[in-house]
């Protein structure tokens, strides 16, 4: 990838899944306070978005372990 402001070099980039758990009276807050929207274009709830948009199959995978380790 291309520098960018996390980092000033030509880079591999693998990507990042984060998970965690929020009520979702607290999504609107969080949205409106994040500031890694060049990072991160938008959060999303997976129940949302679950067969209705492109989600990798690692990602997939690591939701399935973090859903059966809680």
């Amino acid at each position: 990838m291309a520098p960018s402001y996390f980092n000033k070099e030509w880079h591999e980039e693998y990507g990042a899944l984060y998970g965690l758990t929020v009520p979702e009276s607290s999504f609107a807050e969080i949205e409106s306070s994040r500031i890694d929207r060049d990072e991160i274009e938008r959060l999303a709830f997976y129940d949302d978005i679950k067969g209705k948009e492109y989600v990798a199959q690692i990602d997939e995978y690591l939701l399935t372990c973090v859903k059966n380790k809680g």
